[in-house]
């Protein structure tokens, strides 16, 4: 049973601890898309995906104030960890860290490692090494997507997994078994991005997976089809927002940004509407890949839209139009929009992953305006 949070209590700095391991952006191997190590380093990504954790320590520790003298430590495989190329981090209900890499999964106590592996000849091990992605749902079971090995539920008595997988000969299995992204809506339906065939989606709200086989599991598929204006555009599917009128929003590694509308809430009768920036909006306009989605905390109409080769552009859901400034703050002054490749919040305080191995934070006032200094922190390394 997990110790909860013994270590967190002690020193809650646990959490940034796992800010400085060595990441290979996952998400950005796709189709043919293939970016190669050196580039990812070059333009200072390796940290973008880990800071999405920064946001867990602030959760468990919120006696702690925003302070330039926050301090990053490594954890890696010296202390256990089963591979240096990290591609998601999440904190569950119980306290537990878990880190996927690109060989096994890890369960981290605030002491040691756990690893989850491939074993062959097991059904209830992952399918391969190559974790992609993590979600815990509102029910508290952990979904863990694989590139190549389908998408895997842990099972926490058992602590095995059930898996998922494509058959090809059933068009209401998951779409294929390389999976980029998973997201959770308010109806409890899960959705899994793949790599080259759309999104699968999983109406879990009424299966009871401890009596179900996996078999039995129906997903809903949705992908591109030049002959329908109103399919999905874009089949890599990287990240996932809700908005609050329950619309789905889906970006894409192409850097299309989907918005499924949903009609009277059949997801099969609804069409996606697709929006492209223009030129103007981005510096390098042949290359677009939309690393994630962020709903603006403080103004609900405003999508932040983080793209891998062109950092940060926003858009206005009601006017439906890209913009190049945010409608209130002036973030250009504060920290380059081009460099920025990841962000997450907590209440009314910012985390952004900035170039090289750089994060700005600041907070925002009950208007939406920036209340305090930006506070950059650099070589977290040291």
């Amino acid at each position: 049973m997990c110790q909860k949070n013994k270590t967190y209590e002690k020193s809650p700095i646990i959490f940034l601890y796992l800010l400085f391991i060595v990441i290979f952006p996952f998400k950005l191997l796709f189709g043919q898309k293939l970016i190669k190590l050196s580039e990812v380093l070059s333009k200072g990504f390796l940290s973008f995906i880990l800071f999405l954790s920064l946001v867990f320590f602030f959760k468990f520790s919120t006696i702690y104030p925003q302070s330039p003298n926050v301090k990053f430590e490594k954890l890696g495989m010296e202390q256990g960890l089963s591979f240096n190329m990290v591609t998601d981090i999440l904190q569950d209900q119980k306290g537990f860290i878990w880190v996927a890499t690109w060989n096994g999964l890890n369960r981290y106590d605030g002491y040691n490692f756990k690893i989850y592996k491939h074993i062959d000849g097991d059904s209830t091990s992952l399918r391969v090494n190559k974790v992609a992605c993590l979600l815990e749902d509102n029910s508290g079971r952990l979904w863990v997507g694989t590139f190549g090995g389908g998408l895997s539920l842990f099972n926490r008595e058992e602590e095995n997994f059930t898996n998922f997988i494509n058959n090809p000969n059933d068009k209401q299995s998951l779409s294929t078994d390389k999976i980029l992204s998973i997201f959770e809506d308010s109806k409890s339906r899960l959705w899994v991005g793949t790599n080259n065939i759309g999104v699968s989606i999983l109406d879990k709200s009424d299966i009871n997976f401890s009596l179900t086989s996996p078999k039995e599991i129906k997903f809903i598929n949705l992908k591109s089809d030049n002959q329908n204006p109103y399919s999905l555009k874009g089949n890599g599917i990287l990240s996932f927002e809700e908005d609050e009128k329950e619309n789905i929003w889906l970006g894409s590694y192409n850097g299309w940004l989907n918005k499924l509308a949903l009609t009277d809430n059949i997801i099969e009768q609804s069409k996606f509407l697709s929006y492209y920036p223009n030129s103007k909006f981005t510096i390098n306009s042949q290359d677009l890949s939309t690393l994630k989605l962020f709903k603006d905390k403080y103004n609900n109409e405003i999508i932040w839209v983080i793209d891998y080769f062109n950092g940060v552009y926003w858009f206005d859901s009601e006017s439906e139009k890209f913009i190049s400034k945010h409608p209130f703050n002036n973030y250009d002054k504060n920290f380059p929009l081009a460099k920025i490749g990841s962000i997450e919040a907590y209440q009314n305080e910012y985390w952004i992953g900035g170039s090289g191995m750089d994060i700005y934070n600041f907070k925002l006032n009950e208007f939406g305006k920036i209340l305090s200094n930006v506070n950059r922190y650099t070589e977290v390394s040291s």
